[in-house]
């Protein structure tokens, strides 16, 4: 079967995408990824290129930026591409530079993926990075998961390549003399990746020639094994946690009867980066007084009552969001933080009509604004103590955190909320209360309809 073929039914096989989805394709530039967008575009899926520039091989970098930027004019398709100072983020951050990278490029993917629209983010790992990622997973102690290797699609992250390993990639472009960049430090043992590459796995090839096959075939079993796995998992967890509006609960009193209650909450924590000393930290925490907050690189836990209260920590280095904007008009669409579990998207409509002719529909989401009674610039923000407005409907003013109180909102769902005001008053607690001093009335003739993307 001709590789084309491999790669279409690999794609439907695994329901990855359609023809009709919009892509975009991460590509470095070198065989891996230049392989997989020549076979997008010979297949005719729709994409578009995005490149990273890591600043971290000089002018070697800068060459590949290049190179990429031309494969994009060639396959006539939309090019994104950034710069980052990897080098001194990881400084910033005490990350590796392998981690600072990672974190630093899928931030940017997703940003691109939501202001302009792609369905998947395609990557191109291929069996060999499935093989590798084993291997290190064995030597970091990531537990069951770790031995599943790389997901081919987990939500919009898609890798359609897994199929196929670096050797025929190779071959496919030389026989299609199709040009791509070498990466110099590939060949270097100086990242853990590397070392699996260049030394581990040769030695293993040593005792047995057919180790990276047999590597794919236990990956295979460990995925079934990790279904049943997870069905009991998922089974204990439906019935400790609680989901409401945005907030995640995990009920205590149900919580301490399971055991192995740290293998349990493991997993249930997983998907918010818990690592197993915090675990411990927080099953001792169980006992303790209700306040102690739980740290992972991305979330927080707070030890409340009743509950364990999961919330994005919006300070990590993984999750930096912007919280405050100005706002000169509405002429184009307002998006702030990306990617983010409290990214905003605000979009805006002028309109001339008198009070009685607008059809306004109650919604949390949608702000019907006389235009006249507010005064630009405008600020987006989040709200602080000693905030206080007038809800619509009252003419007395209130406090904001008395608002909250009132509505039962819980000071991690607090932090999430957005304020728009002008240089004078507060215009609307966004997806929450607008200002009566702010409505529109019998005398309105320019109504600003504001909605967000929290319908």
């Amino acid at each position: 079967m001709e590789i084309e073929d491999q790669f279409i039914n690999y794609i439907t096989q695994n329901q990855l995408f359609s023809q009709k989805d919009r892509l975009l394709a991460t590509v470095s530039g070198g065989a891996d990824s230049v392989f997989l967008v020549t076979l997008l575009k010979k297949i005719n899926f729709n994409f578009a290129i995005a490149h990273v520039n890591f600043q971290l091989r000089d002018e070697d970098s800068n060459q590949d930026q290049i190179f990429v930027q031309n494969l994009a004019t060639k396959l006539q398709v939309n090019f994104y591409t950034t710069n980052f100072n990897t080098t001194e983020y990881a400084q910033q951050t005490g990350d590796s530079i392998e981690m600072a990278a990672r974190h630093l490029r899928y931030k940017w993917f997703d940003e691109i993926k939501i202001m302009h629209n792609y369905d998947y983010i395609l990557t191109a790992h291929h069996a060999d990075d499935n093989v590798e990622t084993y291997l290190l997973n064995i030597i970091r102690g990531t537990g069951l998961r770790g031995i599943q290797g790389i997901a081919n699609k987990r939500q919009y992250i898609v890798r359609p390549i897994l199929f196929t390993n670096k050797e025929e990639i190779l071959t496919y472009l030389q026989l299609n003399n199709i040009d791509y960049r070498t990466d110099l430090s590939n060949f270097e043992n100086n990242y853990h990746r590397n070392k699996i590459r260049n030394i581990i796995i040769p030695e293993m090839q040593k005792i047995n020639s057919a180790v990276k096959n047999n590597i794919l075939k236990n990956i295979k079993i460990n995925n079934e094994v990790q279904q049943i796995y997870n069905e009991a998992i998922n089974s204990k967890q439906q019935k400790c946690f609680i989901y409401e509006a945005n907030e995640i609960k995990i009920k205590i009193s149900k919580l301490i009867k399971l055991s192995p209650l740290k293998t349990y909450l493991f997993e249930f924590l997983k998907p918010y980066n818990f690592n197993y000393q915090t675990i411990e930290d927080i099953i001792s925490g169980l006992q303790e007084k209700s306040g102690k907050i739980f740290l992972s690189e991305s979330h927080k836990i707070l030890r409340d009552r009743e509950f364990l209260l999961i919330k994005e920590n919006i300070q990590s280095p993984i999750n930096q969001s912007i919280n405050e904007l100005i706002i000169n008009n509405f002429d184009n669409q307002i998006i702030l933080n990306p990617g983010l579990t409290d990214a905003l998207i605000l979009n805006a409509n002028l309109i001339d009509i008198t009070a009685d002719k607008l059809n306004i529909q109650s919604a949390k989401h949608l702000a019907y604004i006389d235009f006249h009674k507010i005064k630009f610039p405008l600020r987006l923000r989040k709200w602080r103590h000693g905030d206080f407005f007038y809800p619509i409907g009252m003419n007395k003013r209130k406090k904001i955190s008395d608002f909250f109180s009132d509505n039962k909102i819980s000071s991690f769902e607090k932090e999430k909320i957005w304020i728009l005001e002008d240089d004078q008053k507060i215009i609307w607690i966004i997806n929450h209360r607008l200002d009566n001093r702010v409505k529109i009335t019998a005398t309105t003739t320019k109504c600003l309809i504001l909605q967000t993307n929290n319908e």
